[in-house]
C-alpha cells in the first residue's frame, strides 16, 4: 500500500483522509518538522509544498502534489532536477481571481476608488472623477496560464482588445537561439520571476550576444529555431518597404496630380468588407477656392478682385 504524507494542508479534514485511505493509500499527517522528516522517509506521495530538508529525507518519493497553483517557494534545484513527478492546482483559482481582477478594472475605469476615498473622508466635491469606457481599449496580460486566460475571456466579453504574453513559453527557444540552452534550467533565468529579478544582468548578456552578429544573420537563426517568435524593430522607411506591411494593406498608392503616385497609410477602418482607398491627393491650399466661390454666386471678376485683395488664397 502506498503512503501519502500531507503537510501543512489545513483544507484536508479527517473525513477527507478517510476517503483517501479508502482508495488504498495510507495517510500520514505529521504535526511538526521532526515528525515530517520521519514520515517523508517512507512516503511515495507528498501533498503540500516540501522543504529542501524534507525532500532530502525522502527515500521513496515519486509524486509531489502542490497545494497551490504556483510553484514559488518550493521549486528548488534538487526537486527540479529529480525524476519525481510534480503537479499543481493550476486552474482551480482561475475564475475567482479573474473576477477579482475585473472588480479592480471596473473600479479604476469608473473612478470608484476616488469616490470611495472622498466618502471616507466626508469630502464633497462637484468635479467628477476621470472615467473611461472599456470597449475598444487594449488590455495587456503577462502570463497566459489558467488565471491569465480567464482574465482574457472576461476582457473579451467587455469588448477589450487583449494582447497576451506567456514569458515562460518563449524563453526556451530564445535561450537556444542565442546559443545558451543551459539557461533554460539555470536557476538565475529558469522562471519569469528569476529573469525579472536579474533583468539588468540578463539584458547586458543578451546585448553583448546580439552585437556579435548583424541582423540578417540573427534573422536566419531565429527563423530556424522552432517556436521562436521574433520581429525586428523597424525604422519608418523600413516599415513602408516591409513586404508584410504591404501585403496586409497598411499602405496605398494615391494618384499625384504632378504625375505618378505617392505612398500613404491606408485607412484602418473597413466598411462592409470594402477597404477604403483615397481617390486623389488632399487639395493644396486654395485649390478649390474658385469652385466654392462660384457655387456661392461670385462671378469671375469678383473672384479675381478677392484674390488680388488677398481675401482668398
Amino acid at each position: 500500500m502506498p503512503t501519502m504524507m500531507i503537510w501543512d494542508a489545513n483544507e484536508f479534514t479527517p473525513s477527507w483522509n478517510s476517503d483517501v485511505e479508502a482508495l488504498g493509500v495510507a495517510v500520514r499527517v505529521p504535526q511538526s518538522e521532526a515528525e515530517a522528516l520521519e514520515a517523508v522517509a517512507e512516503a511515495e506521495i507528498f501533498y503540500g509544498n516540501p522543504t529542501p530538508q524534507q525532500f532530502a529525507a525522502a527515500r521513496k518519493l515519486k509524486w509531489v502534489q502542490s497545494k497551490t497553483a504556483g510553484l514559488d517557494g518550493f521549486w528548488f534545484p534538487a526537486l527540479r532536477s529529480s525524476s519525481v513527478t510534480v503537479t499543481n492546482l493550476r486552474g482551480i483559482y482561475s475564475d475567482i481571481i479573474a473576477e477579482h481582477v475585473f472588480g479592480y478594472v471596473l473600479s479604476f475605469a469608473r473612478g470608484l476608488h476616488i469616490y470611495r476615498d472622498r466618502q471616507r473622508s466626508g469630502a464633497w466635491q462637484e468635479d467628477l472623477a476621470p472615467v473611461m469606457t472599456l470597449p475598444g481599449k487594449t488590455m495587456g496580460i503577462v502570463g497566459l496560464g489558467g488565471i491569465g486566460l480567464a482574465v482574457a475571456e472576461r476582457a473579451h466579453a467587455f469588448g477589450l482588445r487583449v494582447v497576451g504574453l506567456d514569458p515562460d513559453r518563449h524563453w526556451p527557444p530564445m535561450a537556444r537561439a542565442v546559443g545558451h540552452p543551459e539557461w533554460i534550467d539555470d536557476p538565475r533565468y529558469a522562471t519569469f520571476a528569476a529573469r525579472r529579478e536579474r533583468s539588468v544582468e540578463l539584458i547586458e548578456e543578451l546585448d553583448g550576444i546580439f552585437a556579435g552578429k548583424p541582423l540578417a544573420e540573427w534573422a536566419e537563426i531565429f527563423d530556424s529555431v522552432p517556436d521562436m517568435w521574433w520581429a525586428p524593430v523597424q525604422t519608418l522607411d523600413e516599415v513602408i518597404a516591409d513586404p508584410q506591411a504591404r501585403a496586409a494593406g497598411s499602405f496605398c498608392e494615391v494618384p499625384d496630380p504632378a504625375g505618378g503616385t505617392l505612398t500613404f497609410p491606408a485607412t484602418p477602418v473597413d466598411f462592409d468588407g470594402q477597404g477604403a482607398r483615397p481617390a486623389c491627393m488632399a487639395p493644396v491650399l486654395g485649390e478649390h477656392s474658385d469652385d466654392l466661390l462660384a457655387e456661392l454666386g461670385r462671378d469671375g471678376d469678383e473672384i479675381k478682385r478677392l484674390r488680388e485683395a488677398g481675401v482668398v488664397a
